[in-house]
């Protein structure tokens, strides 16, 4: 069997086929101590066959693994594909947004595609199946196809990552309340938006937050016939290491700041399903007594400190 360096494609090969021009796409990987795993993310990237360019960007947020040194490696192969931006510090946690902050404004193509250094695709036709349809369709924003889970092993342990009702397709209404729930590693979409609003930056969850935006410029299309890409979960993770609490608070906090921009901007239906989507997160740790006691405050002028003090709560 060949060394795993010669299995990779030959940058030639990669743009055997594309016309000439500036990239169609900009396909974005973010990383942090991915050393583990960044090979597999990379590899995924270079074996696309694509008709036209698309560029490969690589941020790293100061890892202190080898990971710099393998995406160094992969940039040495593919010099015309591959770009780097290594910041000389950590921007995530001085509360930068990488990817909204420093790399989408960097992109040159006309779609966008994102995949973090932990997470790999498996179709070599993905991003051309993608670009193709959203091409010869203007009234989709994104497309979006199936998930699969690995452990740190690359065990699969999950192949129902994507829950069943969002294998469809979902209108432009859809995307704007958060019904649609593309996952990002399998979304390709129009580089449509030119600024984040400053609520943005305050919710954990950007990917519903840029759904939710996307929404405004169309629907999005489900592609069942792409392979699906691959959603790791280990112990380094940002969010997979997190509780079901945690998670579910950090949805609530996501929506809450998702029905403010709405609200801000006069689009006060939008902010008010939000609002109530926020409220459904929160009312899962509460019981029926529970219920009943904010009953009383909201329908029979209760004061929530006297229930604190007859000690209702």
């Amino acid at each position: 069997m060949l060394p795993i360096e010669d299995r990779l494609p030959a940058e030639s090969d990669v743009r055997a086929n594309w016309h000439q021009g500036e990239p169609v796409l900009s396909i974005i990987c973010l990383s942090y101590n991915h050393a583990d795993f960044i090979w597999q993310t990379l590899t995924g990237f270079v074996i696309q066959r694509t008709t036209f360019p698309f560029e490969i960007i690589c941020y790293d947020d100061l890892s202190t693994d080898k990971t710099r040194s393998i995406i160094e490696y992969f940039h040495q192969r593919y010099p015309s594909i591959i770009r780097l931006i290594f910041p000389n510090e950590n921007k995530y946690s001085k509360g930068v947004r990488p990817v909204e902050d420093i790399v989408k404004p960097e992109c040159k193509g006309r779609f966008v595609a994102t995949c973090e250094g932990d997470d790999y695709w498996t179709d070599p036709l993905k991003v051309q199946k993608q670009v193709t349809f959203l091409q010869q369709h203007p009234d989709y924003v994104l497309t979006t196809h199936d998930v699969h889970a690995v452990d740190e092993k690359g065990q699969v342990i999950a192949t129902e990552c994507l829950a069943e009702f969002y294998k469809a397709d979902f209108s432009s209404k859809d995307l704007i309340h958060g019904w649609a729930g593309p996952k990002t590693q399998a979304m390709l979409f129009r580089n449509v938006i030119s600024e984040y609003p400053p609520e943005f930056r305050n919710c954990p969850y950007g990917d519903v937050f840029l759904n939710s935006l996307l929404g405004q410029f169309g629907g999005s299309k489900y592609m069942a016939d792409i392979k699906p890409s691959v959603y790791r979960l280990h112990s380094d993770g940002i969010f997979s290491p997190l509780s079901i609490s945690e998670k579910v608070d950090m949805q609530a906090q996501c929506f809450l700041w998702i029905s403010r921009y709405y609200h801000r901007i006069g689009k006060y239906a939008d902010a008010k399903i939000y609002r109530i989507k926020a409220l459904e997160k929160y009312q899962r740790e509460l019981n029926f007594l529970d219920f009943i006691k904010l009953s009383l405050v909201r329908f029979f002028n209760f004061k929530i400190k006297k229930l604190f003090h007859w000690r209702i709560f």
